[in-house]
């Protein structure tokens, strides 16, 4: 029989400092990850980009701790103008960010990474079977695990915006 002491004391602060080190270093590949998985999606995408809004409103943002750690767009690109839904202006690029400023992380401790496109005629798309984001949903549910990715639906989505 052999026999191994391992000394504890001070775990503690040295583990938290660990964990910290872990979720910033996953927080950084999952920034890297939904900016390529933002790319990819456009990519896919089925739809021809008259105003360049609805690729506009392409954006992610990664949570650390329930605290947005950061934030993007698809590319520096932005529309010259904005598009009409149901009479209204849509500015893409400003629905992103009400979007991203609205949302209300839901993982407390942990990492938590949103992606989406925030013009609201890019779920009318999907659901006529245009591709706009969604083609990403199997590569993200392969990667993580469909218990751990969640479609977001147009109403919940519009509730995000401040």
């Amino acid at each position: 029989m052999a026999k191994t002491t391992v000394d504890l004391s001070g775990l503690k602060s040295k583990s938290k400092k660990f964990i910290k080190y872990i979720s910033t270093n996953t927080a950084e590949k999952l920034c890297l990850y939904a900016e390529r998985l933002l790319e990819k999606a456009y990519s896919e995408k089925k739809f021809e980009n008259d105003t360049y809004n609805l690729a506009d409103s392409y954006f992610w943002v990664v949570f650390v701790d329930g605290v947005k750690y950061r934030h993007g767009f698809l590319g520096d690109k932005k529309a010259d103008e904005p598009s009409k839904w149901h009479k209204q202006d849509i500015h893409g690029r400003e629905r992103a960010g009400s979007a991203i400023s609205g949302y209300k992380p839901t993982i407390k401790e942990g990492v938590e990474v949103v992606i989406g496109a925030a013009a609201p005629y890019g779920g009318a798309l999907e659901y006529r079977n245009i591709t706009v984001i969604s083609s990403i949903f199997d590569e993200m549910t392969d990667d993580f695990g469909s218990k751990h990715i969640k479609k977001i639906g147009f109403n919940e989505f519009e509730s995000w915006l401040t």
